[in-house]
């Protein structure tokens, strides 16, 4: 009888270890899954933060550019403002000296 409860308590106490030793699998697997899912969370964030900056980045680059052109035609049209004035000037100073042309002919 000893024996038999001494085997009993022997196969007990493999089944316990068997299931410790498989609750801790259970708990090793869970933790490298939340390990994983928390490492591909943290990618995807890292990703989107690249994209959103290229996307601002594009967005200062296209801003710029936007600006260069607006100021090249602002100074186009400064240019064509002083040639004209000046023209203008010209055509007034001929247009006085034929007068005076006239008056004295």
């Amino acid at each position: 009888l000893r024996e038999l409860l001494e085997a009993h308590a022997r196969s007990r106490t493999a089944e316990e270890e068997g299931g410790i030793e498989e609750l801790l699998f259970t708990e090793r697997t869970q933790a490298a899954t939340e390990r994983a899912a928390a490492s591909a969370a943290r990618r995807k964030m890292e990703d989107d933060l690249l994209e959103l900056r290229r996307q601002l980045e594009q967005e200062a680059r296209r801003r710029v550019a936007e600006e260069t052109a607006s100021e090249a035609r602002a100074a186009a049209m400064r240019e064509k403002l002083q040639r004209a004035t000046h023209a203008s000037h010209l055509a007034e100073k001929e247009a006085k000296e034929a007068g005076v042309k006239d008056a004295e002919a």
